[in-house]
């Protein structure tokens, strides 16, 4: 059975999730959202509105991706984890032989980039916010015993970007095919993605996928930003720095795309100024970076932290170009100068944490290829 706008009452009604009264009185409506997923807004006629899920294709890869997100929520509404009950919606349902997740509707939200272009500024405090609501996430997860995660839905696998120089050309759209040449073509672009999927290390529990769109903003009761962290499909054991680094990743690629960029200049020339960008932004980065270590206190700023971050940030903006592939014609020049951000930061992170993060560190603390 498919969920519609149409037969959805009818399956929560059955569930326990609506009231008849509910609907017969006009407090009951769904608003159906546009993406890959059958997904649906639930108004109930009290405080907690609800937020649907059903995937379309159901191949292995796609089930597997909304059990684990099912897990991910059971886990963050576990009553160990109270610190994360404001941080994640909260778990109402699972229907694994309808392939279908309900969670609470984070309501009155808007996801990290809405907010920042309705602002047009990249607040310090969110960014701190951020980066405290990610290391209660780390924290509370490095208490939860690994035992009881299905190795099958967690196995611990770098991300897919450190492999993406390996990919066969045939299975890829043209644009992804243009990618794979330029990358293959680059020795040292190769060996550094070689070098971070070596080295990966599956630490705990980590988000996987957290881009600005996954980073809900919401009012607190004092009118105060709160953050939410929403679509753990990829969720798996990894680096925490994985999750930071996503973020991180969001403001370049924010400032490339939406820079005035001069077409007459090769990427090239355009990223040996790009020094001055970061005027707007580097206080919010490095202020994430600060509340996160300053949560963790076991963690700190060290050579090796920050250059790893570094890396895993050039690694998430290719991941960032290859998505946009997916759904894209072409590659232009906004996403060729990310291309050119992501090596520049692979091959010299001790750059981009003086850039991004305003840290110095020693040449003889970076890792090698």
């Amino acid at each position: 059975m498919y969920v519609t706008s149409t037969n959805l009452v009818h399956y929560l009604i059955a569930r326990g999730h609506v009231t008849r009264h509910s609907v017969v009185s006009g407090e009951f409506s769904v608003t159906e959202v546009a993406g890959r997923n059958r997904s649906f807004r639930v108004a109930r006629g009290d405080d907690r509105s609800l937020f649907v899920k059903q995937i379309k294709e159901l191949d292995q890869t796609t089930i597997d991706s909304l059990r684990r997100e099912a897990v991910c929520y059971r886990v963050t509404s576990d009553r160990r984890f109270d610190l994360l009950s404001e941080i994640t919606p909260s778990f109402v349902d699972y229907d694994p032989l309808r392939h279908l997740l309900i969670v609470e509707l984070i309501v009155d939200a808007e996801n990290l980039t809405q907010c920042h272009r309705r602002l047009g500024s990249y607040p310090e405090v969110l960014a701190r916010r951020l980066g405290k609501a990610l290391a209660a996430v780390h924290e509370a997860f490095r208490e939860l015993p690994l035992g009881e995660l299905d190795e099958s839905l967690f196995p611990g696998h770098p991300p897919w970007s450190f492999s993406f120089h390996e990919q066969d050309a045939h299975t890829l759209n043209p644009a992804l095919q243009q990618l794979l040449g330029i990358v293959r073509a680059d020795d040292r672009f190769c060996q550094e993605l070689d070098s971070l999927r070596d080295g990966w290390q599956a630490d705990g529990l980590i988000h996987g996928d957290s881009k600005w769109s996954n980073c809900l903003v919401s009012p607190d009761e004092n009118e105060q930003p709160r953050i939410h962290l929403i679509d753990w499909e990829l969720a798996d054991l990894g680096d925490p720095l994985w999750d930071i680094a996503g973020v991180l990743q969001g403001y370049l690629s924010e400032w490339i795309l939406h820079a005035s960029l001069d077409n007459e200049s090769t990427p090239e020339e355009f990223l040996q100024n790009f020094g001055d960008l970061f005027s707007s932004m580097q206080p919010a980065m490095r202020g994430l970076w600060r509340s996160y270590n300053a949560r963790l206190t076991d963690q700190d700023e060290s050579p090796e932290r920050v250059l790893r971050c570094m890396r895993y940030v050039g690694a998430r903006m290719l991941m960032t170009v290859i998505e946009y592939l997916n759904w894209s014609g072409g590659l232009d020049h906004n996403r060729m100068t990310m291309i050119g951000f992501s090596r520049k930061i692979l091959c010299d992170p001790r750059e981009a944490a003086s850039l991004v993060l305003g840290i110095e560190t020693a040449r003889q603390d970076e890792p090698t290829a």
